[in-house]
């Protein structure tokens, strides 16, 4: 995954904010644009490091949690993350849906 941009694994979609299963091994083929997603996922941000790695869920840092949160949802009528930095570690959210 070293080197790579990341991308939907699903319909490739990039520089859009991606999600990635919680609790699981990083699989890149995972990675979910907001709208491949289904509502039953339980999914965290996929936030890429200046290195190109993947942060932990509980160890973004803010520069980088700022770089996700200035890009786009693929569709902007469908899932966002609801939560931010500070209730991560406390309060894992799943990835709501937007009330039209």
């Amino acid at each position: 995954m070293e080197n790579e941009k990341i991308k939907c694994g699903n319909c490739g979609a990039e520089n859009v904010r991606l999600y990635r299963p919680y609790g699981n091994f990083y699989r890149p083929k995972d990675n979910r644009c907001n709208d491949c997603l289904e509502i039953t996922d339980w999914m965290v941000p996929c936030v890429q490091a200046e290195d190109m790695t993947i942060w932990g869920y509980s160890s973004v840092n803010e520069e980088d949690l700022a770089k996700f949160n200035a890009l786009a949802e693929k569709n902007p009528l469908k899932a966002t993350w609801v939560s931010d930095k500070s209730t991560w570690s406390n309060n894992l959210q799943k990835v709501r849906r937007k009330t039209p």
